[in-house]
This record gives structure tokens, C-alpha cells and sequence, in this order.
């Protein structure tokens, strides 16, 4: 789950610096999918417990929502140049 996290930041740097965002942050949104099944698997398997995931969730949502918007920002921007 480090590497994974460690991963989602060097995606968002690559991004922040990128005129091609749009792959990056797919492959950033696949991470993050990854991310969030593990952490409800870590619950399951009583790794976390639900009071800890449910502070991770919120995080998380925020930061889906984030690289959600950016991306859809990105794809709206690129189809207005074509």
C-alpha cells in the first residue's frame, strides 16, 4: 500500500508538470481504485478497524473527487482544441 501511495504522488507530480494529463491521471484513478479496495479489504481482514477506515474514506473520497474533476477539466479542455 506504500508503493501504491508512493506511486499516486509521483503520478501527481508527473501531472502537475505534464500538457498531457489526461493518461496520467487515468493511470492516478486506477491507483486510487486500487487503493480503496485495499483499505475495505484491510477491514474485512480486521487489519484496520471500521472507525479507522471511516476516517481513511473520507480522505479518500476527497481525493477521488479531486482527480475526478481535474480529469473531466482536462477532457473537456482537449475536446475544445480539436
Amino acid at each position: 500500500m506504500v508503493n501504491i501511495n508512493l506511486d499516486m504522488l509521483s503520478l501527481i507530480y508527473r501531472a502537475n508538470s505534464s500538457y498531457e494529463k489526461i493518461s496520467i491521471l487515468s493511470d492516478f484513478l486506477d491507483k486510487y481504485n486500487l487503493i480503496t479496495m485495499l483499505y475495505r479489504i484491510s477491514v474485512e481482514q480486521h487489519v484496520i478497524t471500521e472507525r479507522q477506515y471511516a476516517a481513511i474514506a473520507l480522505l479518500l473520497q476527497q481525493i477521488g473527487k479531486q482527480a475526478t474533476s481535474w480529469k473531466q477539466y482536462n477532457e473537456k479542455c482537449a475536446g475544445r482544441k480539436q
